[in-house]
């Protein structure tokens, strides 16, 4: 994906530039990103997730591949929002913090290992997510195949729906049974 070239190539420049103010900075703002999952504040968690990548980006000096990632990771933070469980019990941070460590030892394939690790999970409950709205779909299309043979069958369900007298709720219990 677009996103993983950009995380890719930014998080082995982040390692082989990083200075010790900068992993700092990253590292405050994991662990700001822990303290908001730990006491239930999942929206702002999402948010400094992130913010994360941003700031990766940052400390990497990629200016254009920056921008573009600017444009994405608000997009992921959304779909991460809406989409994943609020019980989740997998917490990002803990794989910001691993690809921290790292970034500061300078080990750029262990910091790319660990975002390919990162970013395939994230796709992969894009993914689960998808597959979820496809089966809800076919799910309806059933749905409405069925209402369609039915055809006056489901008239009394409308009658009773629209306050049907008692006489008519007997006929109508006969085509729902």
């Amino acid at each position: 994906s677009a996103r993983r070239l950009a995380e890719t190539t930014l998080i082995t420049l982040a390692a082989q530039r990083a200075r010790p103010a900068q992993v700092r900075q990253l590292r405050q703002l994991v662990d700001r990103e822990r303290q908001h999952h730990e006491s239930g504040e999942r929206c702002a968690a999402i948010r400094l997730g992130g913010e994360f990548h941003l700031k990766l980006a940052q400390v990497a000096a990629n200016a254009p591949l920056a921008r573009f990632l600017n444009g994405l990771v608000p997009m992921t933070s959304l779909i991460i929002a809406r989409y994943e469980s609020p019980c989740c019990d997998h917490c990002a941070w803990q794989e910001h913090a691993a690809i921290i460590d790292a970034v500061e030892q300078g080990n750029a394939e262990a910091a790319l290992g660990l975002m390919h690790k990162h970013l395939d999970r994230l796709e992969e409950k894009a993914v689960a997510h998808n597959r979820d709205l496809v089966r809800a779909a076919a799910l309806v299309d059933q749905a409405s195949a069925l209402a369609a043979q039915a055809g006056s069958a489901m008239l009394p369900r409308a009658e009773l729906e629209a306050g049907a007298s008692s006489e008519e709720l007997s006929e109508g219990e006969r085509y729902m049974n």
